[in-house]
């Protein structure tokens, strides 16, 4: 998971939210929406996990990962 922020952020990405909610599932990571209007997102596997905040347009306006071993 420590590893995704970094692909997806230097991707050119059409729809950035659904990039990341189909990366999530074709990986089989655990994906919970910060709230309804879809702005944030927050991404889980066995390793860590990334929250990732998106503008009204869908685009990555920020990311956070943290690492489930405390480093």
């Amino acid at each position: 998971m420590i590893i995704a922020p970094r692909i997806l952020s230097g991707l050119a990405l059409t729809d950035a939210r659904s990039s990341v909610w189909d990366a999530a599932r074709l990986a089989g990571w655990t994906l919970e929406w910060t709230d309804e209007a879809f702005s944030g997102a927050v991404v889980t596997d066995a390793s860590g996990s990334a929250t990732f905040r998106f503008d009204e347009h869908a685009r990555i306006v920020g990311i956070e990962s943290a690492n489930l071993n405390g480093a």
